[in-house]
């Protein structure tokens, strides 16, 4: 009867206000609807920050010291354990938004610097110990104002996590510190598939870094760089990776200044390739010559 239950649940509106409704049916409904409501968590709503923060272990606790936030005691704190139903994680503004709506009914004085400490806090939980977690989506402006140290300390949680197959960061400008953390978790993860790195000011530099660790992986199938500033000599690192690389079948580089070096580079390695399906280059200033060049390419790849 559960399982039918469970099945006529995930069918119904998925309005939160009928789930909450729901919870209070009677304690087989409440064990049914709360891993759907923990999901994928809306984190405006300050009752769900709430909880988020009684799951902090004494790490995590620790950042939030200064700011005098009081923990219970006790180790039975939750009547569930909510980070193990999330599957699906947007941190955006929404997320900032319900940390300031928790601390104004707690009564707090709160600056931005609390509200980012109490987000980091959070964010290193979620990465580090949500058992079943498969998606995570980065809006860029949680980054940007986190702080160098706090962006290093996402990026370390990163590599505690064996479970993420999807992970999409964008509209951000990361430091060396991250980028150094980040394509070493690269080349060590064995469960991230589809990677999305968009309107990401990645340059040259950082571009070779995360060649290098493209070279390294062998689960990832799907990379979207978008929108960066790559440069021919970027695109250069890129082709040598694809040359090596055995997995990716989608590689999307629309807008990255490529020109016609880059493109020829990419081109050139294309025909190397065995395992790339997709190929996206837009919007790159190719050059009148690209044309024949990709063609020439395409005439000799066979997994096209």
């Amino acid at each position: 009867m559960g399982s039918i239950q469970c099945g006529k649940f995930k069918n119904i509106s998925k309005q939160q206000i009928t789930y909450f409704s729901c919870l209070l049916v009677n304690r087989q409904w409440c064990k049914i609807i709360v891993p759907i409501l923990w999901r994928q968590p809306k984190f405006k709503n300050a009752g769900f920050i709430k909880i988020c923060l009684l799951g902090l272990n004494a790490e995590e606790q620790r950042l939030l010291i200064p700011f005098k936030i009081k923990f219970p005691n006790t180790e039975k704190r939750l009547l569930f354990e909510y980070l193990s139903f999330i599957k699906e994680i947007h941190f955006n503004y929404n997320l900032a938004n319900g940390i300031e709506s928790w601390l104004s009914q707690e009564g707090f004085t709160f600056s931005e610097n609390f509200i980012l400490t109490i987000a980091n806090s959070l964010i290193k939980m979620f990465l580090q110990t949500s058992k079943k977690l498969k998606l995570s989506v980065f809006d860029g402006n949680i980054l940007n104002y986190a702080g160098k140290n706090t962006v290093k300390n996402i990026a370390e949680a990163l590599l505690k996590n064996n479970t993420l197959t999807y992970l999409k960061i964008y509209f951000s400008q990361l430091n060396s510190k991250f980028w150094d953390v980040f394509t070493y978790y690269l080349c060590t993860n064995s469960s991230l598939k589809f990677l999305i790195l968009s309107d990401f000011n990645i340059g040259f530099e950082d571009g070779k870094k995360l060649a290098n660790a493209i070279c390294n992986n062998n689960t990832l199938a799907s990379l979207c760089l978008c929108r960066n500033q790559l440069g021919s000599e970027g695109g250069k690192a890129i082709a040598d990776a694809l040359c090596k690389n055995t997995t990716l079948t989608t590689l999307n580089l629309i807008t990255n200044q490529l020109g016609p070096e880059g493109g020829k580079a990419i081109a050139d390695a294309f025909c190397k390739n065995t395992t790339l399906t997709s190929l996206n280059l837009c919007d790159n200033q190719l050059g009148p010559e690209f044309g024949k060049t990709i063609k020439d390419a395409l005439c000799k790849n066979v997994s096209t």
